[in-house]
């Protein structure tokens, strides 16, 4: 009888798969709280360098770009569906300012997102606005990355 039991519980715990599957991520606009880069947004845009050549040539604009950051905040991909690659740029004023935003997002650990108090995987968009300002000290310039709207 006993080993009838331990047979059947057997059976039925081999056909049952215990461990969790990963979801897809789902759309920034879902979720509660939106992943952040740890430091802060401030913080991190002071890291990001504007590139020599967008600089000599009076660059300026705004680079979007999209990717998927997992539950424990790392960025992994892109959203596209049909294709897993790194972050895109899906929008790039020129100058080197699309690959000089993908390195220090690639390096980045984000705060995770959260629906319904769980962490989640999720399809994010940050906004890397490059500006130049002509002042009497000469050519100054700014980037600033957010969340896009």
């Amino acid at each position: 009888m006993r080993l009838l039991l331990l047979l059947c519980l057997f059976v039925l715990l081999s056909g049952c798969d215990t461990t969790a599957q990963p979801s897809e991520p789902i759309h920034y606009s879902e979720v509660a709280v939106r992943p952040v880069p740890i430091e802060g947004f401030e913080a991190f845009s002071a890291s990001v360098e504007y590139p020599e050549l967008a600089r000599r040539a009076g660059i300026g604009g705004t680079v979007i770009i999209h990717f998927t950051a997992n539950e424990d905040g790392s960025v992994v991909s892109t959203y596209d569906s049909d294709v897993r690659r790194g972050p895109v740029c899906v929008s790039d004023p020129g100058g080197n300012t699309c690959q000089n935003s993908l390195i220090p997002l690639r390096a980045a650990l984000l705060t995770p997102a959260y629906v319904r108090g769980e962490k989640v995987s999720v399809n994010e968009c940050f906004a890397f606005e490059y500006e130049i300002m002509e002042g009497p000290a000469g050519r100054q310039t700014n980037i600033r990355v957010s969340h896009c709207p």
